[in-house]
């Protein structure tokens, strides 16, 4: 079983997969960039596409996405650009037939780190150190991986009944 986890972002999108088998393995990770594309739609476009190779070459099982936290309210614009990104992703996977399970920001970090605030940095950390990798520093695609392994113990809670 693979789960797809999406970072969505105006400027990259990352996407972090892990494979299932009796414990959660790395299998890729990246991020689609927009940040050179000034046309919005031409933006969501290519983010809905990226979504769709990935969809099509991995066929993963279920996608998990990032909620987006409004925090400031004189930046709204922004926000619901983030939005529209992240809906776009999410149209991308009900297109594909995949369900979507959404998190918060504070509950992947408090299941990864076991605090809800940490910083991108130990966050990096921890998903480096638990599935062995160390190349990767892009952090839309370390935020991807820790929301894939969020829905995997998740997913794993649920079925235990441990809630």
């Amino acid at each position: 079983m693979i789960y797809l986890g999406i970072d969505p972002g105006l400027l990259k999108t990352g996407f972090g997969l892990i494979k299932i088998k009796d414990y959660p393995y790395y299998m890729d990770s990246g991020y689609i960039n927009v940040i050179k594309i000034n046309n919005f739609s031409k933006k969501l476009n290519l983010i809905y596409s990226g979504i769709s190779e990935i969809i099509s070459h991995y066929c993963p099982y279920e996608i998990a996405i990032e909620e987006v936290f409004i925090s400031n309210k004189k930046n709204i614009f922004k926000t619901l650009r983030l939005i529209q990104a992240r809906g776009t992703a999410i149209v991308c996977a009900a297109n594909n037939n995949l369900p979507v399970f959404e998190y918060s920001s504070r509950l992947i970090k408090q299941c990864i780190t076991g605090y809800g605030a940490s910083t991108k940095v130990i966050l990096k950390k921890i998903v480096s150190s638990f599935f062995k990798v160390r190349y990767i520093k892009n952090y839309d695609a370390i935020d991807a991986i820790a929301i894939a392994l969020t829905h995997y113990y998740n997913i794993n809670k649920k079925k235990k009944n441990i809630i």
